[in-house]
């Protein structure tokens, strides 16, 4: 059989080469596959630790405690006008001279009641009788209940609503004087009183 090839190979004529053969069509891609399942959920870490609190600051100065204002102020007892001083939180009532004395009158606080006074109108008043006698009725102003403390013996007085009502006895004597004092309280004044001496046939001088 080789030999026949042969001989066919050197005795015919090599045919012409054929055409080449068409290229295939490139194929169609595949569908695209199925996506994979979810990995699992990482680890969240630790929270951090909370740092140590600072330290205090200083403490600020102390604040300035506010002062009161000096104030005076006009009290008007019986037609006498007086003075009310406020010296920051201390409160004084200067009365001057009452019926001849001078009582230190200071307001206490708010918690306790007022002080007690007595004004005589006039303030400091001066009686003057003949040896005849007579009487006079003085105004009394006063924070309560007062009383007459000391009055000479030939002198009378009594209470007549707001008001004092002095009596003098007859003088068969030399000239005399004498001081009446009143009190309310802690408080209190005086009337001085002066009488004429007795005249023998003069009916009183």
């Amino acid at each position: 059989m080789f030999q026949d090839v042969a001989d066919a190979v050197v005795n015919g004529v090599m045919g012409p080469q054929g055409p080449q053969g068409i290229q295939g069509e490139q194929g169609v891609q595949g569908p695209v596959g199925p996506m994979g399942p979810q990995g699992p959920q990482g680890i969240q870490g630790e929270q951090g630790v909370q740092g140590p609190v600072g330290p205090m600051g200083p403490q600020g100065p102390a604040g300035v405690s506010p002062s009161v204002s000096d104030a005076e102020i006009t009290i008007i007892i019986n037609g006498i006008s007086k003075n009310f001083t406020l010296n920051g939180n201390a409160a004084v009532l200067d009365f001057g001279t009452i019926g001849g004395v001078t009582p230190p009158l200071t307001p206490p606080d708010t918690d306790t009641p007022p002080d007690d006074y007595i004004v005589l109108t006039p303030t400091n008043p001066q009686l003057s009788y003949t040896s005849s006698g007579g009487s006079t009725t003085i105004p009394v102003a006063a924070s309560g209940t007062w009383v007459v403390s000391s009055i000479p013996s030939w002198l009378a007085a009594a209470h007549s609503s707001g008001a004092i009502i002095i009596t003098c006895s007859q003088n068969t004597g030399a000239y005399r004087s004498g001081t009446i004092y009143l009190t309310c309280g802690t408080a209190g004044a005086s009337i001085s009183v002066g009488q004429a001496a007795y005249v023998s046939g003069g009916g009183g001088g």
